[in-house]
C-alpha cells in the first residue's frame, strides 16, 4: 500500500491510503455508517435493526457493529489529540432531527473560518452542556437562537 505523510510542519505523521477495513465482510461505507450510529450512543440492536440498514438490503448482526465499536476509540484517541489553529470567530448550531423515530437536539460549536467542529452534543432535551475549551473566542455568532440568549459565559 502506498505510504502518505502529513505536510504540517513539525507533524511528520505518516498513513496509507488503505481505509483500515481490508477483509470485512461489509463494504466501507456500510461499516461507517453503522460506526457513527454507534458513536452517537445507538446500540448495536437498534442499529441493525432500524430502516436504514435493510432499506440498503444488509443485514448487520448486532454482535458485528459491537465489534466495529473498537474502530470508534481508535478514531476518538486520534482526535483527541488534535489541537487545530483555529480563529476568534465562533458560531453556534442547534437542529431537531429524528433519530431512528426519537426526536434529538444536535448542537454543535464551529470555528467560522476553518469551519472546523469544535464540539457538538446530540440531546433529547433543548438544554446541553457543552465541554470546556482550551481556548476562548472573541465573538460567537448564535443565530439569534433564542436558548443561547444569556447562557454563553465570558
Amino acid at each position: 500500500a502506498q505510504r502518505y505523510k502529513c505536510l504540517e510542519p513539525g507533524c511528520g505523521v505518516g498513513f496509507s491510503g488503505d481505509p483500515g477495513f481490508k477483509g470485512k465482510h461489509y463494504p466501507p461505507c456500510i461499516i461507517l455508517m453503522a460506526l457513527t450510529l454507534f458513536s452517537l450512543g445507538i446500540s448495536p440492536k437498534t442499529i441493525s435493526q432500524s430502516a436504514m440498514l435493510p432499506r440498503l438490503k444488509v443485514d448487520v448482526p448486532a454482535y458485528a457493529i459491537q465489534r466495529w465499536g473498537d474502530y470508534t476509540s481508535m478514531v476518538e484517541r486520534f482526535t483527541n489529540s488534535l489541537r487545530p489553529n483555529v480563529s476568534r470567530l465562533w458560531g453556534t448550531d442547534e437542529k431537531f432531527q429524528r433519530i431512528l423515530g426519537s426526536g434529538h437536539w444536535i448542537f454543535t460549536v464551529q470555528d467560522i473560518a476553518t469551519r472546523f467542529i469544535l464540539a457538538y452534543d446530540v440531546s433529547s432535551k433543548k438544554t446541553t452542556t457543552m465541554p470546556e475549551s482550551s481556548s476562548s473566542p472573541q465573538i460567537i455568532f448564535t443565530l439569534g437562537a433564542p436558548c443561547a440568549r444569556g447562557r454563553i459565559k465570558r
